[in-house]
C-alpha cells in the first residue's frame, strides 16, 4: 500500500498505528489492563492457590533482628545504625527486615 492510502485507510477505520497509539483516549486504560492480565497469567499458580507469600526465613530473621535491637539498646542505650553480623556489615535502620519496629 502507498503511505497516503494507508494513512487514509487508518483514519477511516480507526486503526491504531505506532504514530497515533498514544493519542488514543483509552491508551492508559488498555496499557494497565494488559499489564494486570499479564501479571495474573504469570502468577496464576500462586494467586489461585493456598500458598503463602512469606516463609519461615522471614520469621527467623525477625527474631534475630529483634534480639539484636534489644541487646544493642540494653548495652549502648541507643538504636543501632549498623549490623555487623550480615554480609560483613549492613545498615540496620535503612535495611529493616522482619518486624523490628
Amino acid at each position: 500500500m502507498l503511505p497516503a492510502v494507508r494513512e487514509k485507510f487508518n483514519k477511516l477505520t480507526g486503526v491504531l498505528t505506532p504514530e497515533n497509539v498514544e493519542q488514543s483516549r483509552y491508551f492508559f486504560v488498555w496499557y494497565v489492563c494488559f499489564i494486570l492480565i499479564g501479571i495474573v497469567i504469570l502468577f496464576r499458580k500462586f494467586i489461585f492457590s493456598d500458598w503463602m507469600l512469606y516463609g519461615n526465613d522471614t520469621l527467623q530473621f525477625g527474631g534475630f533482628f529483634q534480639s539484636f535491637l534489644l541487646n544493642s539498646i540494653h548495652e549502648y542505650s541507643k538504636v543501632p545504625v549498623w549490623n555487623p553480623y550480615i554480609f560483613c556489615g549492613l545498615p540496620f535502620i535503612d535495611a529493616i527486615s522482619g518486624n523490628v519496629f
